[in-house]
This record gives C-alpha cells, sequence and structure tokens, in this order.
C-alpha cells in the first residue's frame, strides 16, 4: 500500500489515493466544490489542499468550518492526528469561547477549526479578519444558501483577501440546477469535482450497500380513522374553494405544498396596502390555510408513523385550542367531527403500525445472524422513536437509546450535546446497539459505522437520503432497509428522493461548464508586525521632540517600579508605590498581574498618557475590545494629545499588557 509523503504529515499513515490526490490538485488552484459519497474522505481531501497551501505561505491561516460543534471537533481531531505539526497552532473554537479568548486563539493558532456562527458574529464585531487566511474550508457545504453564516464568510474573504482559495465539502449540493447554482455562486466555486460509487477511481474503496424496500399495507383499523379525517380536511378545503382559491385544482388534488405557497402569497397580502376589510379576508382565509395544513400533517402522522403519534399530535392541537396559541385550532376542535374522530382513534389506539412490527423483525433477524452488528433506525417524530425504543427494549438481545435534537418540545426534554457525545460513546463501545434517531444523525456527528441502517419512512430530500445512506457500509458490506407504507406518501417521497438523486449528478456535470466566476488574484504579502519605535519616531519627528532636553524635564518619566496595574473583575486601576508591597502578596491570584520592563520614551506627558491608557482601557474594555477611534476621541475629551495616546498604546502592546487584534481594536490582555 502506498501513503502519503509530504514533510507535514505522519508518515505512513493516509493512504495515497488518486482520486483524492487529483481532487486536492484542483482544490489547491481554484475555488472547489466537492461532492463525494460519505466515507470516502472529504476531510482527507481538505487536509491534502491545506498542507500544499500551506507550502505556498508557511506563515498564513487555514480555516476549517463545520455546522455543529461535534462535527468541529471530529475534524479538529483528524488533523491533530494526522499532522506533524506545533499542537498549539492548531486549535478549535466554539460558542464556548468567551470573546476575548477566540481573539486570543485566532491570533496564536494557524490552523483553526470553528462553526459558522461564530466566525459570522467575530467578523461583524471586528475581532479579527480573513486577510492572512490562505485557504477557507467550508463542510456541509450544500449549507450556503439564502441567509445561512457561510454565504456572508465567503463574501467577507474573497473581498478582503488577494488571493482567496475556498473548498467546499459535500455529499449532495441540492435537487435542481437552481439550488446547486446558488451555492456556487454564494462560495465563489470555479470548479467542481464529483464523484460517484462508479467512478473508475473510486470503486474500488466503495464497500457496495445492498438496499431493499417493504411496501407494507395499512392494518384495517387505520381506514375507517383516514376517512374521518379526510372528511374534516375535505370542508377547510371547500372553504378554500368558496374563498375563490384552488377553483381550477379538484380538492383531492390539492398537495401540501399548495397550502404552503399559498400561505406565503395570503401573508404577503395581509402585509400589503389592502383596506382593513380586504385584510380580514386575507386572515381568515390564513387562518383556514393553516388548519387545513394542520390536518394534513395530521394523515401523514397516521399512514406513515403510527397511531400512537397521531394521538398525541390530536391532544396537542386539544391543548393549544385550550390555551388559545393559535385560532386555527379552535377551528379544528370546534368542529363535531374532531371529537369523532378522536373518539375512534381512542377506540384503536392499542393497533400498532404495520412499520412496528416489520421493524421489530428486522432487527431480530440482524441481531440473531450477528449478535455484534449496530443498527440505526431513522424515523422523521421523535413520538415514533419514542415509541420504536418501548417496543425495541423488551426483546432478547436488543438495547435500544433514542437520540433527538438538542431543542425542547413542551414535555419532550431535548439533548444536550453532551449527552449527545455520551450515547455516541456508549453506541460504540457496546452499550446500545440499536441507535434511534431522527435528522440529528443524518449529519454533522461522528456516529461509528454501522451494519445496518433502517428508514422507517422515505424522505423526499436527495440530500438526507444520500446521508441516512452514508451511515453504512463505511468500513464493510452495508445494508439498508426502506419501510414504505402503500398508497400514502411514503410512495411519493421514496421516488422522489431517487429521481432527485439522479438529476442532480446530471446536473452537476452540465453545471460546470457554466461556471463564470473570475477571481483576480493576487499572492499574499506576509504582514509586517507595525514597529513601535517607527510610530513613536513619527510622533517625535511631528512634535520635534529633543530627546535630550525632555529628558530634563521637571515632569517624571512613568517608572514601573513605581506603579503597578491591577486586574480585577474587569477593571484596571493604577496602584501607588505605598500599595506595591500589598499586590505582591496577591500576585499567586490570577486576576492580578504586574506592570515590568517597561521602557517608555522621556517626553513629555507621556506617563501620564500611559497612567491614562491602563486606567481607561480597563474601564472600557467589555470583552468585545476598545475601538482605537473612539478611544482616542475619549483621550482628546479629558485634554490628552491623541498622538501621545497612541504612543501610549504602542508601549502597552510591546510590554504584551495590550494587545491589537486587527486594525481597529484594542484589548487588555487578562
Amino acid at each position: 500500500m502506498d501513503y502519503i509523503s509530504h514533510w507535514m504529515i505522519t508518515p505512513n499513515i493516509i493512504e495515497s489515493r488518486e482520486y483524492q490526490q487529483n481532487i486536492s490538485n484542483t482544490s489547491s488552484q481554484k475555488n472547489t466544490l466537492v461532492i463525494l459519497p460519505t466515507a470516502l474522505g472529504k476531510t482527507i481531501i481538505a487536509l491534502l489542499t491545506a498542507v500544499k497551501r500551506l507550502d505556498v505561505y508557511p506563515w498564513a491561516k487555514i480555516l476549517f468550518m463545520a455546522p455543529t460543534r461535534p462535527l468541529v471537533l471530529q475534524h479538529y481531531k483528524t488533523f491533530s492526528e494526522f499532522l506533524i505539526y506545533d499542537e498549539n497552532k492548531v486549535s478549535a473554537i466554539t460558542g464556548k469561547n468567551v470573546p476575548r479568548e477566540r481573539t486570543m486563539l485566532w491570533e496564536q493558532s494557524q490552523i483553526i477549526f470553528t462553526t459558522p456562527q461564530v466566525v459570522k458574529n467575530d467578523l461583524e464585531n471586528e475581532r479579527y479578519d480573513l486577510s492572512e487566511v490562505a485557504l477557507v474550508i467550508f463542510d456541509e457545504a450544500h449549507r450556503a444558501r439564502q441567509n445561512y453564516a457561510y454565504t456572508k464568510i465567503a463574501m467577507n474573504y474573497v473581498k478582503n483577501n488577494t488571493d482567496p482559495l475556498i473548498l467546499a465539502l459535500t455529499a449532495s449540493p441540492g435537487k435542481n440546477k437552481e439550488r446547486i447554482q446558488e451555492i456556487s455562486n454564494h462560495l465563489f466555486i470555479e470548479a467542481i469535482e464529483m464523484r460517484t460509487e462508479k467512478d473508475e477511481d473510486v470503486k474500488q474503496y466503495v464497500n457496495p450497500i445492498h438496499i431493499e424496500w417493504y411496501k407494507l399495507k395499512l392494518p384495517r383499523e387505520y381506514f375507517g380513522i383516514r376517512n374521518q379525517l379526510e372528511s374534516l380536511l375535505h370542508k377547510f378545503l371547500k372553504r378554500l374553494h368558496y374563498m375563490k382559491f384552488f377553483l381550477n385544482k379538484p380538492i383531492q388534488y390539492i398537495s401540501k405544498m399548495d397550502l404552503i405557497n399559498l400561505g406565503n402569497k395570503l401573508r404577503t397580502y395581509v402585509d400589503s396596502n389592502y383596506t382593513n376589510q380586504r385584510k380580514t379576508y386575507y386572515y381568515s382565509a390564513l387562518s383556514i390555510q393553516a388548519a387545513a395544513v394542520s390536518l394534513m400533517h395530521a394523515m401523514e402522522l397516521l399512514t406513515t408513523q403510527d397511531i400512537e403519534t397521531f394521538l398525541n399530535f390530536l391532544n396537542k392541537m386539544e391543548r393549544n385550542s385550550n390555551g388559545n396559541h393559535r385560532k386555527y385550532t379552535l377551528k379544528i376542535v370546534n368542529d363535531p367531527q374532531f371529537q369523532k374522530l378522536k373518539a375512534m382513534t381512542q377506540m384503536y389506539a392499542n393497533i400498532d403500525h404495520t412499520k412496528m412490527n416489520r421493524v421489530r423483525d428486522i432487527i431480530l433477524d440482524e441481531i440473531k445472524t450477528n449478535e455484534n452488528s449496530k443498527i440505526i433506525v431513522f424515523t422523521q417524530f421523535r413520538d415514533t422513536a419514542s415509541k420504536i425504543v418501548d417496543k425495541l427494549q423488551i426483546l432478547p438481545n436488543i438495547h435500544p437509546v433514542r437520540f433527538v435534537g438538542q431543542s425542547s418540545k413542551e414535555e419532550d426534554i431535548g439533548l444536550t450535546q453532551s449527552e449527545q457525545a455520551e450515547i455516541l460513546e456508549e453506541f460504540s463501545y457496546g452499550k446500545y446497539n440499536i441507535l434511534v434517531a431522527t435528522c440529528i444523525a443524518e449529519e454533522g456527528l461522528d456516529i461509528p459505522s454501522v451494519e445496518l441502517v433502517v428508514f422507517y419512512e422515505p424522505i423526499p430530500s436527495e440530500i438526507r437520503y444520500i446521508q441516512r445512506r452514508g451511515r453504512t457500509g463505511r468500513k464493510k458490506f452495508g445494508k439498508v432497509k426502506i419501510l414504505i407504507a402503500e398508497k400514502t406518501l411514503d410512495e411519493a417521497f421514496f421516488y422522489a428522493s431517487l429521481k432527485r438523486e439522479k438529476e442532480m449528478k446530471s446536473i452537476v456535470s452540465r453545471l460546470e461548464k457554466d461556471l463564470d466566476v473570475k477571481i483576480n488574484r493576487i499572492p499574499l504579502k506576509k504582514p509586517e508586525k507595525p514597529s513601535v519605535t517607527d510610530k513613536i519616531s513619527d510622533i517625535n519627528k511631528k512634535y520635534k521632540i529633543d530627546k535630550k532636553k525632555s529628558s530634563k524635564s521637571k515632569t517624571p518619566s512613568f517608572d514601573p517600579r513605581n506603579y503597578s496595574l491591577e486586574l480585577e473583575k474587569g477593571k484596571v486601576t493604577v496602584l501607588s508605590d505605598n500599595k506595591v508591597n500589598k499586590l505582591k502578596v496577591k500576585k499567586c491570584q490570577k486576576s492580578t498581574q504586574l506592570l515590568t520592563n517597561y521602557k517608555p520614551i522621556k517626553t513629555k506627558g507621556l506617563s501620564n498618557a500611559v497612567k491614562w491608557v491602563i486606567r481607561r482601557a480597563g474601564e472600557c474594555d467589555n470583552g468585545d475590545g476598545i475601538n482605537i477611534e473612539e478611544f482616542l476621541k475619549k483621550s482628546e475629551l479629558e485634554n490628552f494629545d491623541p498622538d501621545l495616546i497612541l504612543a501610549a498604546i504602542s508601549n502597552l502592546i510591546n510590554e504584551g499588557l495590550l494587545y491589537q487584534p486587527n486594525s481597529l481594536k484594542i484589548c487588555v490582555v487578562k
């Protein structure tokens, strides 16, 4: 086996793969969108591109972003394992780091892993800039749409960097040409590198995945409930017909998407300059539309999930109507037919959906064949996940765990990121062998490879379909089993995802020819740290200060032996010499630092300027830094010359008591 050979990469650790080398050759020259199936090493391509870029700019920074903190830490771990590099120059920065800490980590680090939300906020607050970044990596790049943070960061990078290079990574960029074009535009893509399992340079590295579909009939008891629900839904659709909406479409062919599009139009009408009478008409239509959407959702729960999930939804509507949370729920709950529907549902509440039994049988067969198998069961809804866990945990050798996102919904408490990480670790070493997960497990988490993935329901999104499927077949042969309820939305969603995946591959191959991004690149220049001596020399020349004369000035110079800097609770206080001994007693505390080795130039007023900067900097720095221009204006109001204040700031930066994250701000070192 051949391995990657590079002075920055640990020898004999990364297998040399032709497709990864070819892609990185492109991505080290052009802004590149890499579309690669899961488990084919997108992170390795990022690493290869990064080291090639550091060969060109050994002093520059690499910025690697991922949507979630766990994924950020996963990439950080991968790079740390493979790189021969000073560990102090490789950092993971997240929202858990306070602003000042993030700024300092950015300054001292060369390879930075973080989330886009952190970078966007820090750029907006001018804590640092991207002018010295040689490569920006966008993981899960299909998110670069509309107002997502990726789009603003890419714009900032290309605008403020003379030689920008972008690497965008995804398993699937989108379902149609418009969406893929949008991502390409937002990330300034110049080249697209796509590989599929069938490409010659990829084939040998792909483990086969066997996919099976199970078409299942609904329990006969569900049909009566569905008829009642359909009758109630049609009442609201007929009201929309009566109000002159969907006149050219029979009621039975109105889809949920039709209703969602109508809702968007109605909200636009409500916000327009129509008369109050007309707005009241649209408000009424909007309420009916919302009720119809809610009932269509209820139909999906009954037919594709389970009667228990459906009943929970009906109960939730009643609670919302009692609390008057949403007016449209009152329209539903107050209809006499709603009570009939609920009564019938309660009568058959113990009748499981046929999918529940099939999930149980599939898992029992898999564990019987291989008792060490790990399995993921994907479902759209938390209630369904809870019931699947309840049904499985009574079976022998089956140890399921529910895996959901962080948000809490009424009594359904979400999992914190630390709880998610703990569950995944326990799943990895075998405490659990079944992960029953919602969409949280589709992307953004380091989940161990599994032998089997079960789709409780198909999903129309080709991105999510690829992501779910990609959880198996990573290290060896994998299996996927998809459950489809006959004559329900399941059938439409299943065929839609397959069709969109095929279309995506065709669109990407055509789109690359139409890319029209042109970036005029100028090589980055290694930044020179501003010389304090030069700044002070300029001030001396401006004022024609004679150092010999100023040394005889009656104004005493600032002597560090006579003053100390105390940083406590975010406030800076200058202490005179009679307090120094008292301060030394406290020197072991983190909140206290001493001014030492200070060497001011002997210019009239500079020592007072230094003392003023020390005092005011502590008062003004609230964690986001101090705007230099505003700070100089404040000094003028207190009769200090701004140029002397600048000299004082320069000296304190030189002594490490202040630092300058960018040209606009200074911060107190704590």
